[in-house]
């Protein structure tokens, strides 16, 4: 029994890594370095990712993440889906 829940939070775990905080920290990121100069913000000149801040970067990717995978299933994949629906007809 407890191996089960041992493979369970390990897979939990890396979908999590994966799935939510590489593409949060991947917005993040982007929006530092190619947005920098266009929206001229200074709130993401601070953001440091290695600093002492490491835990509050990782939260911050993880709230991102959060968003776009929302994004992505709530907003985007209703879309996609009509789209193609509309395409095969």
């Amino acid at each position: 029994m407890k191996v089960d829940v041992v493979i369970r939070f390990i897979e939990k775990f890396i979908l999590d890594v994966i799935g939510v905080i590489l593409p949060g920290l991947f917005l993040l990121v982007g929006l530092k370095y190619v947005l920098i100069d266009l929206l001229s913000f200074d709130g993401l000149r601070s953001l440091n990712f290695g600093d002492n801040n490491f835990v509050i970067a990782i939260c911050f990717c993880y709230i991102c993440g959060h968003g776009l995978h929302v994004i992505g299933d709530k907003i985007l994949c209703p879309l996609v889906s009509k789209w193609i629906k509309i395409k095969s007809e």
